[in-house]
């Protein structure tokens, strides 16, 4: 799952929110659709938000301050 790019200026207002603010720690919830048996939609749940992480990771938002769900 890849964070698609209509998300992107979202994000990056997010990342920097979290810049000038560097004592919010964030959680990151994925969520999925009703198709596919309920173990399939934990998992995509949990890789929509593990990409959601991986992005703002990759624009420089340390991992200890974020943590995911699905």
């Amino acid at each position: 799952t890849t964070v698609l790019r209509s998300a992107e200026p979202i994000l990056d207002q997010v990342v920097g929110i979290l810049n000038r603010f560097c004592q919010i720690n964030i959680k990151v919830v994925g969520h999925s659709d009703v198709v596919g048996t309920n173990q399939q939609q934990v998992l995509q749940s949990k890789l929509q938000a593990q990409s959601v992480v991986a992005y703002l990771w990759s624009r420089g938002v340390p991992l200890d301050r974020m943590t995911f769900i699905g």
